[in-house]
């Protein structure tokens, strides 16, 4: 279970400090109404270590969250399977991207680290 919980937990807490303009960051600072402390964080004036914690592993941490989610509804017996269900997700998450139907950035190095957390996944 804290496969799930502790990924899904730190790549929100990236989110919630070094995105403060992100929709989920604004939501959830609206629903505590809290003035979102991390208001003045500039993104652009980070070192590139914390660009990439941004920009990558939070999407790593929540690949892994989705995979391991799969794996507990299909079985571990079923890891390829869910591997494949968890990474054709994030394929059509990223597309939607793309195409402007969900906000957000198309990536393809997101891809790529969706594509890792669901390899070393399978493989755990």
């Amino acid at each position: 279970m804290w496969g799930i919980v502790l990924p899904i937990l730190l790549g929100t807490l990236i989110y919630l400090v070094f995105s403060p303009d992100a929709y989920v960051t604004r939501a959830f600072w609206y629903v505590l109404h809290v003035g979102n402390p991390f208001a003045q964080v500039k993104l652009s004036e980070m070192p590139w270590g914390i660009r990439l914690l941004r920009y990558y592993l939070s999407d790593f941490l929540w690949a892994v969250a989705l995979m391991q989610s799969v794996i507990l509804i299909l079985g571990k017996e079923n890891r390829l399977l869910a591997g494949a269900i968890g990474t054709v997700f994030c394929f059509i998450c990223e597309l939607t991207q793309l195409i402007n139907t969900i906000p957000g950035t198309f990536d393809v190095r997101d891809l790529a680290m969706e594509g890792i957390a669901g390899f070393l996944v399978i493989l755990s």
